[in-house]
């Protein structure tokens, strides 16, 4: 009878460590699928980012000569681009800040604790 209870009792024990084991590397590869998840879509993101750059670097050259042209000096033509980029600069930092803020914290948090791919595929930064 003792024989058969410390063989129950070891084999609880090992149940219970290979639960904990199992429950372990869920847990690892959920966080690991997460930071996939986060990583590609900040790759994506800065990789849309910077050919979003080179767009509105042409379109600022562009509308800088525009510029010039009307008003007849490039100097003044550079400038009205440059106070168009500053005035959205200060809206940005005084106005937009902190909605933009909410929405990034918001799109990661949802991102790191959503359930199912379903849910993440709708997500969007």
């Amino acid at each position: 009878m003792a024989n058969e209870a410390t063989s129950l009792t070891d084999e609880m024990q090992d149940s219970i460590k290979n639960l904990l084991a199992d429950r372990l590397l869920l847990a690892k590869m959920e966080a690991a699928e997460k930071t996939a998840l986060l990583s590609s879509r900040l790759l994506i993101s800065m990789l849309a980012g910077g050919l979003g750059l080179f767009v509105l670097l042409f379109f600022s050259l562009m509308a800088g000569y525009y510029f010039g042209q009307l008003f007849g000096s490039l100097f003044a033509g550079f400038a009205t681009v440059a106070g168009i980029y500053l005035l959205l600069l200060v809206l940005l930092l005084t106005v937009w800040r902190r909605p933009l803020q909410r929405r990034i914290e918001n799109t990661v948090i949802r991102t790191i604790f959503a359930a199912d791919d379903s849910e993440t595929s709708s997500t969007r930064l």
